[in-house]
């Protein structure tokens, strides 16, 4: 879907080329080192992929949690921070 929402932004000359110019600068390099990464943990044959991954993606669930319920408690608390 997203690539149709692409389409039809590129024929309606709505799109901001230097936004996606930083989506690219932090997107691109960020999936070339993770597929780099797990190729390497793959070819190592010593290490459990499945079970690094998982670890991983328990840690960024948990990270995002804390992060969003620190976000939630703050502007709550501190409204004039918020820029909301």
């Amino acid at each position: 879907m997203k690539a149709i929402g692409g389409i039809k932004h590129w024929r309606q000359q709505t799109v901001d080329r230097q936004v996606v110019k930083w989506l690219v600068m932090g997107s691109v390099p960020g999936a070339i080192s993770g597929v780099a990464i797990l190729h390497q943990i793959k070819q190592s044959h010593t290490l459990d992929l499945d079970g690094i991954l998982l670890r991983f993606i328990g840690v960024t669930i948990l990270l995002v949690t804390v992060l969003t319920l620190l976000q939630l408690v703050l502007s709550t608390m501190l409204p004039s921070l918020s820029s909301n």
